[in-house]
């Protein structure tokens, strides 16, 4: 069927045409009311979905992980500041090897060690630079020795000064052959 109006004739004159017609009209008149009618408006959103209920039970245990978490990293810290933490430094020398040290080997002619509570020093040719202790280590030695590690600072660096104390001598851990007696009289 098309949408064009029939012939213009005064009146209809045929059932059919009548028929005809009114298919028109009708067709012209919806096509009209759709054109005119109001822009569908937007469903309505949807309502807001209520937040999730939190049971007590729930908020209780993550308190209490929260609070076993905490308590772990503390004790963690603790330990590890315990192990870390430097300890105070020994300075205290051995009072068996303070004084004035002297060896009667061809090595170190006219040579001499000084250990103070303090400072260590060493004579060689006429002169004596000291230098100040940082820190002191004892332990026991070969053969009934004691081993004195003194570590002192220089222009250049800190400086082991390393010795077994066998009664009343020393010697260098790594020169052992050569004994140096404590000095007596000036």
């Amino acid at each position: 069927m098309t949408n064009k109006p029939p012939k213009a004739d005064p009146e209809p004159q045929t059932e059919e045409q009548r028929a005809e017609l009114r298919n028109f009209l009708v067709q012209a008149a919806v096509s009209l009311v759709v054109e005119t009618a109001a822009p569908e408006e937007a469903p309505p959103p949807p309502p807001p979905t209520p937040a999730p209920v939190r049971s007590r039970t729930v908020d209780y245990a993550m308190t209490i992980r929260r609070g076993i978490l905490l308590g772990l990293v503390a004790s963690l810290a603790t330990v590890a500041g315990i192990m870390f933490w430097p300890s105070p430094v020994n300075t205290t020398v051995p009072d068996a090897v303070l004084g004035d040290w002297v060896t009667k080997s061809p090595k170190y002619p006219r040579r001499m060690l000084s250990v103070t509570a303090t400072e260590v020093g060493f004579q060689t040719a006429g002169n004596m630079p000291v230098h100040p202790i940082l820190s002191v280590r004892t332990r026991p030695g070969p053969n009934g020795t004691e081993r004195v590690i003194i570590e002192y600072q220089t222009a250049s660096g800190p400086y082991t000064l390393d010795v077994l104390r066998n009664g009343e001598t020393i010697a260098f851990t790594n020169q052992t052959d050569v004994v140096w007696t404590r000095r007596t009289g000036r």
